[in-house]
């Protein structure tokens, strides 16, 4: 199961539901037109929860622009995913964690393949300024360079 960055409580379904009004904003009604959008613009300063964009999305691929203004999952939450995750943070740092205790801090630029049930938290998010990662969730194909 996917969860949303501080929420424990929402499948992958739910997460697509919820955000398909804030998504469908910023994509294009027809697949003939481009979708108009810049990953930084249109960013709050203060979020209750963090801000989950579905930016694209298919059968076995989904494409999120997350925001986070000093947030961090949960205390003892673990994000434990069916899809493999490849993570970026394009503005802002992050620190995230992994069941291992292996910590890693991420800073803009810095990316990241998380593997499908790897279980990971997010210790925190800077507060002064919004993170914006972009996340791509998605299937190994069998015989494609990701298959191990």
């Amino acid at each position: 199961m996917k969860l949303i960055w501080g929420q424990s409580n929402w499948n992958d379904q739910e997460i697509r539901d919820r955000n398909h009004a804030r998504s469908t904003s910023f994509t294009s009604q027809s697949n003939d037109e481009p979708a108009d959008m810049n990953l930084f613009e249109n960013l709050p300063t203060h979020l209750p929860s963090e801000l989950i964009e579905v930016l694209a999305e298919g059968e076995s691929v989904r494409i999120e622009r997350i925001v986070s203004t000093g947030h961090s999952t949960a205390p003892g939450e673990w994000y434990d995913q069916e899809q493999d995750e490849w993570v970026v943070v394009l503005k802002g740092e992050a620190r995230l964690r992994f069941s291992d205790d292996k910590v890693i801090i991420m800073q803009p630029g810095d990316h990241l393949l998380i593997p499908a049930h790897q279980r990971h938290r997010v210790d925190l998010t800077t507060p002064k300024e919004p993170t914006i990662w972009l996340a791509i969730f998605f299937e190994k194909v069998s015989g494609t360079f990701l298959e191990k």
